[in-house]
């Protein structure tokens, strides 16, 4: 197979076509140059912009925290009373088990392994009173009165009717 001749073409036509791709060579040099010489584009005004924005998106969240978690209602005074003579009765369970391992009772709370900051111990010779408070609510134990007393109260706060 033989392929068709080429169409001849004169000097002038050949010229016209190298200085047409030189001319559009220059233009796309010409271009890159605009595009590399060009000042970069503003970047400085993104930051406030996204600054106010994640701003405004922190105050928006804090403050619908704050409304989905509202501060609980106090509990009950029988309530209260009832949990706190519960932890009374814990304690004292706590010191009267350190007297039977050591023969003494303890100085401190913190000897027979009870949180000071819970509660309230006066030692007074061979007895002791310990006292629990929370919000406004005091609840008193006396050894001299024994666990039997402090259950009794347990036992008549939780009866229905009363």
């Amino acid at each position: 197979m033989t392929e068709p001749p080429l169409p001849k073409t004169t000097g002038s036509e050949y010229a016209d076509h190298i200085l047409a791709i030189t001319r559009r060579a220059a233009e796309l040099d010409e271009a890159d140059r605009r595009r590399r010489d060009a000042p970069p584009p503003p970047t400085a005004t993104r930051a406030p912009v996204f600054l106010a924005v994640l701003v405004l998106f922190s105050v928006v969240v804090v403050w619908n925290v704050r409304a989905w978690s509202p501060e609980p209602e106090p509990l009950p005074r029988p309530i209260q009373e009832t949990a706190l003579e519960i932890s009374l009765l814990m304690a004292t369970q706590m010191v009267e088990q350190y007297r039977q391992e050591t023969g003494r009772l303890p100085t401190t709370l913190e000897e027979a392994g009870v949180p000071e900051e819970a509660f309230t111990y006066r030692l007074q010779g061979d007895t002791y009173e310990l006292f629990a408070s929370e919000g406004g609510v005091t609840v008193r134990y006396d050894s001299v009165d024994g666990a039997e007393a402090l259950l009794e109260r347990l036992g008549a706060m939780t009866e229905p009717g009363r």
